[in-house]
């Protein structure tokens, strides 16, 4: 084993392509969505091809099923942020009363 990997179990190279075609079809490619979308990253920095296969042996993956995965990670950011969150929450409850919770709490402790 290699540093830091104490109990890690890796998963079976089978297990690790039913995963990554679980994330393709999530991402919306696969038969019913037309052909498989290529991406062609150019330019890469070795520092950063080194780090992507590392990672992708470490997880025994291919370099495109770990770079895939990262894609998939990625996009939690397409989500709205939790201050987008908060004005809109904002803006869905403005011109409501909803009251002093403050003096609500300080009222019923004093009963």
């Amino acid at each position: 084993m290699r540093e830091g990997e104490l109990g890690r179990v890796a998963p079976s190279p089978a297990l690790t392509a039913k995963c990554c075609d679980s994330i393709v079809k999530s991402v919306g490619a696969g038969p019913a969505e037309g052909p498989l979308k290529v991406i062609t990253v150019r330019n890469v920095p070795d520092d950063l091809y080194r780090t992507l296969a590392r990672l992708a042996e470490r997880n025994r993956r291919s370099l495109q099923q770990q770079v895939l995965v990262l894609l998939e990670q990625a996009r939690v950011y397409d989500r709205d942020s939790p201050v987008e969150r908060a004005r809109a929450m904002r803006r869905r409850f403005a011109g409501r009363a909803l009251g002093d919770t403050v003096a609500e709490v300080r009222a019923e402790r004093e009963r």
